[in-house]
């Protein structure tokens, strides 16, 4: 059943018109990175950009979902850290002086960016030792066998592919935001219906794609997935919010 083109869904649309050119392409450009640029992305701070962050990398390598990649990995990354490592590298990306190409934390976390990152840590020349970080990071992997070289040209992400990245992070988001504030028994009513309001709306965004999909409209998958770009990014703000709400309660 075809849904009706409410108030808020016209605004939506408008809204998309004027952020076309900022949010064009922001997703599926991380293959496209310079080694250089990706270093930036996840150097440690305090340390010059080409040093890599072996927490940041063994971080996407838990995200990946690549079992090749996650072999090996320090069990950490597999439990309680591994959310706690997507925040940090979430609060790098937030920082426009490191991710002018305001790239989305599942657009890193795939095999390709994270191969690449994991090869330009096992690179990285050995630190001073009065330049050692003052708590070691977790030990790097162990470098990956170099691939065959692929002369394949890889085909860009489809509209459903970029919708489905971004709608998995919006929900990512907006559940870890409601775990947050039930978790510190955080008492703001302003917060928690944002959160609800982020979390219905993370659904419905599904529903609305579900709908433009039955009716094989392109322009209107098309607009969608640029909306669920922008929510991501609204969520993303949300949630830095409930984080520094629940530190400021503890």
């Amino acid at each position: 059943m075809e849904i009706p083109m409410t108030y808020p869904r016209l605004a939506l649309s408008t809204a998309l018109g004027l952020c076309l050119a900022a949010l064009a392409g922001c997703s599926g450009k991380a293959d496209g990175l310079t080694d250089a640029e990706l270093s930036k992305l996840l150097h440690t701070e305090g340390q010059p950009d080409y040093r890599v962050d072996a927490d940041a990398v063994n971080c996407l390598r838990a995200w990946s979902g690549d079992g090749q990649l996650q072999s090996g990995l320090p069990e950490a990354y597999l439990g309680d850290h591994k959310d706690e490592c997507r925040r940090t590298v979430q609060g790098w990306l937030n920082d426009a002086t490191r991710n002018p190409q305001q790239l989305l934390f599942t657009d890193l976390a795939k095999s390709k960016p994270t191969e690449r990152a994991m090869k330009l840590l096992a690179a990285l020349p050995a630190l001073p030792a009065a330049e050692q970080p003052a708590v070691a990071p977790p030990p790097p992997p162990v470098a990956a066998p170099a691939a065959p070289v692929n002369t394949f040209e890889p085909v860009g992400e489809t509209t459903e592919q970029r919708f489905n990245s971004s709608a998995e992070e919006l929900d990512h988001l907006c559940q870890q935001a409601r775990q947050i504030i039930e978790r510190s028994q955080l008492n703001n009513a302003d917060l928690t219906r944002r959160v609800n309001e982020c979390v219905t709306g993370a659904g419905e965004i599904r529903a609305q794609m579900s709908a433009e999909t039955a009716n094989n409209s392109g322009f209107g998958k098309s607009a969608l997935a640029k909306s669920s770009q922008m929510a991501v990014r609204s969520a993303q703000v949300l949630l830095n919010e409930v984080q520094r709400a629940a530190d400021a309660k503890r």
